[in-house]
């Protein structure tokens, strides 16, 4: 059977994993019954929602055409309930109980209610009403406790003193009660009217029931005199850049409002702060076992400066008691799902560590083994960051943490008594094969399994490129098992493509997407991972000239190995000679089967559009050299690459060109001031000169510190390195023709950064062109200016790499009275581009 329409994201299955429901156009739902070949369709209905308990299966939705009618069916047996004025709905979790928000007109007066809806036996309880005019229920405020016995939501009404202001209410309603109560406002917060209630956070109420979380905000905001001399004082005291205070102020983002976070006690309404000012909450999610009984609390450095990298300071806070302690820790530090045990890395001596609450033992986990916990050199431009891989899940009652390496998983004691386990038994090492966990909580909590449960990883060759899944029992020696392994890309987190399965609530049913560079995304359902059953057969790409992928292995430097992609079209010839295009950032064969959707290039090449119209484009990796400038990494990488394509006899080694993006266009900016070997380059929003570019504010005001991770250093510590490291300072050696793309609005490398690159190229009478897209940021974003620039591309690349006539716009330019009026795309086959 095949799905139409299907999307995994907007796709529900029902907890019995009987049934899938899913958006099948605007304004009707699918009904697919698996195993069988039934779909039912429900015309006229939208925002739908699923019960999660285990016994009948409700669905709920709106009606398309009548927004505020809303209807339950029980799927299995066709029974609907309908009400009206309903605003909006949401199911208690693990339950056929229903919550309706309704809005009804009586006369001059509009009331807004809370009714509890027990599907099953069709009661219903209003627990709270109220006049809109005087009090409103805050939307999307509803949580309700692990139990669903509980609710908390938030309502506005009118302050004490002044009316035109409305404070903000916590109510609590506990089931079977007869209506919700007042929890908290803002005349019983005592907090001397300094502090309001804001909303209530996002994990809501602790395991047991017994606490609610919520966040306050600052109402004491110092305002200008408009009378005042408006003057900006920077001082190198302040802990944060005056710009970054005014952006925040101007947008109120922080600084025009701090907000912290608080708890209540349910029982006896005591509310304990939890942060204070230049205190960050760090939200742990911890699933089902939670018990938030301690949060981790950040603070940062007195001075935060980029050249130093003073660390943050965390901090274990008692949630009960307000009482706080240091935690050593300063990277990857997790709270464990049961509360027992704090674990962070340490990379002064690359080792784990855990810390246990109870006793205030700090134990070393992994000491002694000789395992990298980062990413691999040479992978990636990062490979100086300390920040490790991290922890993939617990064991359930906190008795084992599971930690990524580069390629396996180990399973560690936090209390040291036991030897550290690979769980994967060094099979991804031996075999290149990177591990992930392929079914991991969507809600960004913990995962937590049994210490014999069968676990499924997902599986990354990086040799081969091929991607799909193995799986492993708990507790057993061994190799993982194969599941299936093919040339397509699934799902491979490290690299982020693909997506991750949808599954059932017992994980026995499961929907996937899988695509190749040749083949269109399309969705399968599977029971087991090694056989699939198709739902959709989309193939747009057969109606068109598409293309190939080829797995490519060469040497940088004539002693590195590294790999490239080739893309060919499906009409390639091999007695031609193809102009060749090379498009870079830092790793891309991970995307060898990825499958590239036409469409305009806003940044990087769009590769289906340039193969499709006669290039060949290769994608190389940029092997990053030990003790080896990036810029150097990346110009012995694509001299390289160059080298090697040049001995196939289907490329024409006279009709290179390269493109990059981002940190590719500073990468392009390198190579061309450093090499002659290429026809034609283009660099879209690339840095020019490290140092400006190293103290340039981003647009929250703070210093950006580009490339600083690069280079390890700062300007005045090593002037000579980023001197060497500035294609800004080497344009009398450029012979490219050049094409820069940069935006005025790019709020991550500074438009100046190209448009000074441009000065000096022009200033030396190199062959340069400057594209500015009033719409665009750090990439094209507009459609039509996409299209725009794809074509101008695509033109400057024909022009060096084919020897089409050049565009009016390159050999006269377009005058700035004439900008959006002339677009000079039209072929000016008497004139060239002036030297």
């Amino acid at each position: 059977m095949q799905l139409e329409n299907i999307k995994t994201f907007q796709a529900k299955f029902t907890e019995d994993n009987r049934y899938v429901i899913y958006p099948y156009s605007e304004d009707s739902l699918a009904i697919v019954t698996l195993g069988t070949s039934s779909v039912s369709y429900i015309p006229d209905a939208n925002n739908f929602q699923l019960s999660t308990n285990t016994g009948n299966t409700w669905l709920a939705y709106n009606q398309k055409s009548s927004p505020e009618k809303f209807i339950a069916m029980n799927i299995e047996t066709g029974e609907k309930k309908t009400f009206s004025a309903v605003r909006s709905f949401l199911f208690a979790p693990k339950s056929d109980d229903l919550l309706l928000q309704r809005e009804r007109k009586q006369g001059n007066i509009v009331e807004q209610s809370l009714e509890w809806l027990t599907l099953n036996n069709g009661k219903i309880k209003t627990i709270w009403t109220a006049d809109i005019n005087r009090q409103k229920i805050v939307d999307g405020s509803f949580l309700f406790d692990q139990e669903h016995s509980q609710l908390a939501f938030m309502a506005s009404q009118p302050h004490n003193i002044n009316k035109s202001i409305p404070q903000k209410t916590i109510w609590h309603y506990k089931k079977d009660n007869d209506k919700a109560i007042l929890l908290l406002n803002e005349d019983t917060l005592l907090t001397n009217n300094k502090l309001e209630i804001d909303r209530l956070a996002y994990d809501g109420f602790n395991r047991d029931g017994s606490k609610l979380f919520f966040t306050l905000r600052d109402t004491d905001i110092p305002r200008s005199r408009t009378s005042s001399v408006q003057v900006d004082v920077w001082s190198y005291q302040d802990p944060v850049l005056q710009s970054q205070q005014l952006y925040e102020l101007n947008n109120g983002w922080k600084g025009a409002a701090h907000y912290y976070t608080a708890v209540i006690n349910i029982n006896n309404r005591h509310v304990t702060r939890l942060t204070h000012r230049n205190e960050e909450f760090v939200e742990i999610r911890t699933g089902d076992e939670k018990t938030n009984n301690y949060v981790i609390l950040s603070e940062p450095p007195e001075i935060n400066l980029i050249s130093r990298q003073t660390p943050y300071r965390y901090y274990l806070q008692s949630v009960s008691s307000g009482e706080k302690r240091k935690i050593e820790g300063q990277y990857n530090i997790s709270l464990s799902p049961s509360e027992k045990y704090i674990i962070y890395y340490n990379p002064k001596d690359s080792t784990y560590y855990s810390y246990e609450i109870s006793s205030s033992i700090t134990r070393n986990l992994t000491k002694g083994l000789s395992i990298n916990w980062l990413k691999e050199n040479h992978d990636h431009v990062h490979n100086r960051n300390t920040s490790p891989i991290g922890i993939a899940a617990w064991l359930g009652n906190d008795t084992a943490v599971l930690i990524y390496d580069h390629f396996d998983i180990w399973q560690i004691d936090p209390k040291g008594i036991n030897a550290p386990v690979n769980i994967t038994n060094g099979y991804g090492r031996e075999h290149n094969i990177i591990f992930n966990l392929a079914l991991y909580s969507a809600s960004g909590r913990s995962v937590i399994y049994d210490p014999r449960e069968e676990i499924i990883l997902t599986a990354f060759n990086t040799l081969n490129k091929k991607n799909g899944f193995y799986s492993k029992k708990l507790g057993d020696k061994g190799d993982p098992d194969l599941l299936s392994m093919t040339d397509n890309i699934y799902y491979s987190p490290r690299f982020f493509i693909g997506s991750q399965p949808l599954y059932s609530t017992n994980k026995n049913a499961f929907i996937l997407k899988r695509e190749s560079a040749a083949e269109s995304p399309n969705y399968f359902f599977t029971t087991n991972f090694t056989t699939y059953q198709c739902l959709t057969n989309i193939h747009p790409e057969t109606q068109y000239n598409w293309l190939t992928s080829e797995l490519h292995t060469f040497q940088v430097s004539k002693k590195f190995p590294t790999q490239g992609t080739l893309y060919k079209p499906d009409n390639f010839d091999p007695n031609k000679k193809y102009p060749v295009i090379f498009y870079y950032y830092q790793k891309l064969t991970p995307e060898l089967n990825r499958y590239h959707f036409p469409s305009a290039s806003v940044g990087p090449i769009n590769i289906p559009w340039f193969v499709s119209n006669g290039y060949l484009v290769f994608t190389p990796d940029i092997y990053f050299q030990e003790n080896v400038s990036v810029g150097e990494s990346a110009l012995a990488t694509l001299t390289s690459a160059a080298q090697y394509l040049s001995t196939f006899p289907f490329i024409d080694p006279q009709r290179m060109g390269i493109q990059g993006c981002s940190f590719g266009g500073y990468e392009t900016n390198y190579i061309v001031t450093h090499t002659n070997l290429f026809a034609a380059a283009c660099s879209q929003s690339g840095v020019s000169d490290c140092t400006s570019a190293y103290l340039s504010l981003t647009e929250y005001g703070n210093i950006s510190g580009t490339y600083g991770f690069i280079f390890n250093d700062a300007p005045w510590q090593n002037p000579n390195l980023f001197m060497s490291a500035s294609p800004i300072l080497r344009v009398n050696d450029v012979t490219t023709p050049f094409l820069i793309a940069h935006n005025k609005g790019d709020k991550t490398v500074p438009f100046s950064q190209s448009l000074e690159f441009f000065l000096a190229l022009r200033e030396a009478r190199k062959k340069v062109w400057l594209l500015q897209y009033d719409d665009g940021g750090h990439t094209i974003d507009g459609e039509s200016s996409a299209i725009d620039y794809s074509i101008r591309l695509m033109q400057f690349f024909d022009h060096y790499l084919k020897d089409k006539p050049a565009p009016k716009w390159m050999t006269h330019g377009i005058p700035a009275r004439e900008k959006g009026v002339v677009d000079g795309l039209s072929s000016d086959d008497k004139a060239q581009p002036s030297n």
